[in-house]
């Protein structure tokens, strides 16, 4: 890295950098002349003009050549008025014309002489202190790896580091004299260039200048994020600036991985937590639409509207299945797969859906590895990406899906931060189609984001793709340009397993139903509460209900033996469902029990206890009739 202003070096190098001190040595002349007028009234001085010859060498080697001059022509002066004739100024004897002559000759090439010998000594000097400094520069810039450039006040580079080259693509030659604004994108050009301009008449700054956030470009017209530190050092239109530049386009990258993993996160207990409520919702609605159907006879005209009621609180009860998936709380059925196998055997009906205007192209490796995985929500995130991808070419297009086997070591680690490195199976779905913009790719796995009109999808499917993929173990990435298609990238982790991984609990001994059967119904939600009473009612139990789990204790610890079953929401303002459980069986061990939760057993947050049967939200009375039933009798 070349030095822009060597400094100089010494004593006298030094002194000549200030304006006036290199004038010293005239100053001296001047000075002695006078010495020499006083003294002569006590000494006598033969030849002066020798004396002061010395003070010009002295001036030369102070100041250079034009203070020696100055000097030389000084004494000259002083000679030429000294060696006059008495009374006569300026008239000269023989002997003493020749002393004249000889002091003035003498004077100004000594000036001249000393001073050019000087400035040579000088400069050399300055040139070994350049390279000693461009030495100490390289050693400590060359092997940076971040970009180091000093510009002056012109914006122009002054010298640059090797790391430069590596980090714009410019030879070393062609950033240096150039300016600086080479090096940044076009709309920020004429922005930096007011700002030196500004800064330099004002000395305010624009931007903070540690860690400030810039963009660059590079030799191939490529935009990318680079942090900047700056450095300044001289005066006037000598200012210098020194700025240290790191690419962070990576850092960017996995700070944008980890706020999208995030939001994800958030939006999917958002969703779970609504998927709960609607549950409750739905539970309630149908229920109620059950009884009612009981009531009317079955040619009653309006039991078509029930049934549609009935129907329409089925489909929303698929919906908020969906929203659990996405939210990775939907019960999987996990089991030893290989997903080209899958790919196989759900190809004939990928066809029938993509219809003769969409190509499929399936390339399904045979050597794949297996993994785990819930077979049916694999064949349903096949479906749900074709169907998308025949939305996304309406005029025709390819859909190619493949299969392989992945290493995901540490290097892609950095571009996916969240990526747990090993073996995985991968499957690619890649269509022709219309593709995605950056801003529609953020939102794409997100709940209810469309690009398509309400009546043509309800913006879940996607969201049950990530869903699924990311509770299995595995990743998923969308890579997409607008009007070049889109690509879906799933991996799934290599399981060496060859069984399934359904593990059935042994069921219990069957045991005597009774005949009339007491049930505690314990349920903060009242519009569950009491169609869960109604249903139970009906089908002849006797039913005790509590809205809080401390009101039901009072009822188990009043009541004691008389309670045969338990059927307890989980998730209860004060005591849970399995707390009360637990606070039950302290005075009765043998106390039957039933969870009801709009959440599935991933969700709860704790184990059910063994023994217990968990009842998912939405559920008919015939549902609930059966389990009551299996659970009174032990099974």
């Amino acid at each position: 890295m070349a030095q822009d202003t060597p400094p100089t070096t010494g004593s006298r190098a030094a002194l000549r950098t200030l304006p006036l001190s290199r004038w010293i040595g005239p100053v001296l002349t001047a000075g002695a002349i006078l010495a020499i007028l006083a003294g002569r009234s006590v000494f006598t001085i033969s030849s002066p003009g020798l004396i002061l010859l010395v003070f010009v060498a002295i001036s030369a080697v102070l100041g250079g050549v034009l203070p020696a001059v100055a000097s030389a022509v000084i004494v000259s002066a002083f000679v030429m008025v000294d060696a006059s004739a008495p009374g006569q100024l300026l008239q000269y004897d023989s002997a003493a014309l020749s002393r004249v002559v000889v002091n003035v000759a003498t004077a100004l090439v000594m000036a001249v002489l000393v001073g050019g010998i000087q400035a040579r000594l000088d400069a050399q000097r300055e040139l070994l202190a350049a390279r000693r400094s461009e030495d100490r520069q390289r050693a400590l810039t060359d092997p940076a790896s971040e970009a180091i450039l000093t510009i002056d006040s012109s914006s122009d580079v002054l010298a640059a580091n090797p790391a430069t080259t590596e980090l714009f693509g410019y030879p070393i030659e062609e950033i240096v004299g150039g300016s600086i604004t080479k090096l940044m994108p076009p709309a920020m050009r004429e922005r930096h260039l007011e700002a030196v301009r500004h800064y330099l008449s004002t000395g305010r700054r624009s931007l903070p200048w540690h860690g400030a956030e810039l963009r660059a470009m590079d030799a191939n017209g490529r935009e990318f994020p680079v942090e900047v530190s700056i450095g300044v050092y001289g005066d006037g239109d000598g200012r210098r600036f020194t700025g240290i530049v790191r690419d962070i386009s990576r850092r960017k990258e996995i700070e944008t991985q980890l706020m999208q993993a995030q939001k994800m996160d958030a939006i999917g207990r958002l969703a779970g937590g609504v998927a709960h409520d609607f549950n409750n919702l739905l539970t309630a609605i149908g229920g109620y639409a059950e009884m009612v159907a009981s009531t009317f006879d079955p040619s009653d005209p309006r039991q078509a509207h029930v049934t549609g009621i009935r129907q329409a609180t089925e489909h929303a009860a698929s919906l908020t299945r969906q929203l659990l998936t996405f939210s990775r709380g939907q019960e999987l059925r996990p089991s030893v797969i290989s997903l080209s196998q899958v790919v196989t055997t759900v190809e004939p009906m990928l066809r029938r859906l993509l219809g003769e205007h969409v190509e499929l192209v399936v390339d399904a490796d045979d050597g794949t590895w297996l993994t785990v995985a819930d077979r049916a929500q694999v064949e349903a995130i096949l479906v749900n990406l074709a169907v998308n991808a025949r939305d996304a070419m309406p005029e025709g297009g390819i859909l190619t899906i493949e299969t392989a086997n992945v290493e995901l070591d540490e290097r892609y680690r950095l571009h996916h931060a969240e990526v747990k490195p090993g073996q995985y199976v991968q499957v690619t779905v890649t269509d022709t189609g219309v593709g995605m913009d950056e801003a529609t790719m953020a939102h794409v796995f997100e709940p209810f984001f469309t690009t398509k009109d309400s009546r043509s999808g309800t913006g879940l499917g996607l969201a049950t793709v990530y869903g699924t993929v990311r509770q299995s173990g595995g990743y998923v990435w969308v890579y997409s340009e607008p009007g070049q298609g889109a690509t879906f990238k799933i991996y799934l982790p290599r399981t060496t397993e060859t069984g399934t991984v359904d593990v059935e609990a042994a069921a219990p001994q069957p045991q005597p139903t009774p005949q009339h059967a007491t049930i505690l119904v314990a349920e903060d939600e009242a519009v569950v509460r009491e169609m869960v009473v109604a249903a139970l009612e009906r089908l002849g139990y006797r039913v005790m209900a509590a809205s809080t789990g401390e009101e039901a204790v009072r009822l188990i610890d009043r009541l004691g033996d008389e309670i045969d079953l338990l059927l307890s929401d989980v998730v209860m303002p004060g005591m849970s469902g399995p707390d009360l459980l637990d606070r039950a069986r302290r005075t009765r061990p043998e106390l039957r029990a039933i969870f009801m939760s709009g959440y599935t057993a991933l969700t709860i947050g704790r184990p059910i206890q063994a023994g217990v049967t968990l009842l998912e939200k939405p559920f008919s009375g015939a549902r609930l009739g059966e389990v009551v039933r299996e659970t009174i009798a032990g099974r």
